[in-house]
């Protein structure tokens, strides 16, 4: 069990540096809200008459677009044998506990599947088709129907599963799979590794989704 424990987690730190030269942003990048371009200023109109009282100065309202991130096809494909092989991930249950997991893939890429770190089926053996997932949510978006839905009329993030088992210091760390029926709630072992992999799968669903 340690060895096989020792070699998922050694696959997946020596296939960080090469995915990460592989997925660039684009020149034209785009910017999220979290990296916002500054406003720019629009200076009230001149007047021949002399004014002594200072200028007003309107920030013109202009939309925030999002970072766009290009992702190559050799970054896919070097992904999907990774996913074949199986990628060391912390699950998190309904319950509120975690379980080490390896998460893996059918040959095609269109299905998901767990099972224990020494290769021994997990409780649940069904895969979850790629294409019936609705939405892959990073640990820090909002959870829209929960904050619809909470009495208190909080914002909430995340899933209601991850909610009962993550703090502010792993909240960059996971990403759920929303399905109609369930959630598959994931945490990696670092920001860099889960921000990647988001991107990664978000392009496979999207092409289980054809």
């Amino acid at each position: 069990m340690a060895s096989d424990d020792s070699y998922l987690r050694s696959l997946s730190s020596l296939s960080c540096g090469l995915l990460d030269g592989l997925c660039q942003a684009e020149d034209d990048e785009e910017f999220s809200a979290e990296e916002q371009l500054p406003e720019p200023e629009e200076e009230a109109p001149e007047s021949d008459e002399e004014d002594f009282a200072p200028r007003v100065v309107k920030p013109v309202s202009t939309p925030t677009p999002k970072k766009r991130v290009a992702v190559s096809r050799d970054a896919i494909e070097t992904f999907k044998e990774h996913l074949r092989k199986g990628l060391a991930v912390t699950k998190h249950c309904s319950n509120g506990k975690t379980k080490p997991r390896v998460l893996f893939c059918d040959d095609a890429c269109m299905k998901l599947g767990w099972q224990q770190p020494n290769g021994t089926p997990a409780k649940n053996t069904d895969l979850l088709p790629l294409r019936s997932v609705v939405e892959i949510r990073a640990g820090v978006e909002v959870d829209k129907q929960g904050s619809r839905e909470d009495p208190k009329g909080r914002t909430l993030m995340g899933t209601p599963t991850l909610r009962k088992c993550i703090d502010g210091t792993s909240a960059r760390r996971v990403f759920s799979f929303i399905f109609r029926d369930r959630t598959l709630d994931l945490e990696f072992s670092t920001e860099e590794e889960c921000r990647r992999n988001l991107r990664l799968f978000k392009v496979l669903v999207a092409e289980a989704s054809k």
